[in-house]
């Protein structure tokens, strides 16, 4: 080859490399180019986000503050409402509990009388029984000195008058 080929062949390969070499600057710009615009969509994307964020924060904030102070004033109300009721409760309660003490001291009374009442009835038959034995007695002690009863005879009745009549004393 000749100085001239070289020399041509030096210039053709010049122009080739100045093709490669601005290929190459091409595509890396076209890269770094992607890269920066993806990255400050990135930094927008996150921005947003991050107003989005605080503003939902603020109003998660709100929204809790909000429910708290309902429940606040909810447990209030049952408070109020249950002391109330409580109130009523143990004015009934009080209300009722004196009928009931009156119920069964008027029951009480009620029934101290009845077994008043019974024991004073029991005494009078008890006491009619006697005088009517005593009555019988003396009817008896009479026959036997106007009649002609025997002795055996006698003695027998009185005996079965006088079982009779313990009888009567051991069921009182």
């Amino acid at each position: 080859m000749s100085e001239k080929e070289k020399k041509e062949n030096i210039e053709e390969t010049k122009p080739i490399e100045n093709l490669i070499f601005k290929g190459w600057n091409d595509f890396v710009s076209s890269i770094t180019e992607g890269y920066n615009k993806f990255q400050k969509s990135i930094e927008e994307i996150t921005s947003k986000n991050t107003e989005s964020w605080n503003q939902n924060q603020e109003k998660i904030n709100k929204f809790l503050k909000d429910a708290k102070e309902n429940w606040d004033v909810t447990i209030t109300e049952w408070g109020t409402e249950f002391k109330k009721t409580h109130k009523v409760n143990k004015e009934l309660w009080d209300n009722n509990l004196g009928k009931i003490n009156a119920f069964f001291k008027n029951t009480q009374e009620t029934w101290d009388n009845k077994i008043k009442e019974w024991t004073v009835d029991l005494e009078k038959r008890q006491i009619e029984n006697k005088e009517q034995w005593e009555a019988r007695k003396q009817k008896i002690n009479l026959d036997i000195n106007t009649s002609q009863i025997t002795p055996f005879l006698l003695k027998r009745f009185i005996n079965s008058k006088c079982q009779k009549w313990s009888w009567r004393e051991g069921s009182s």
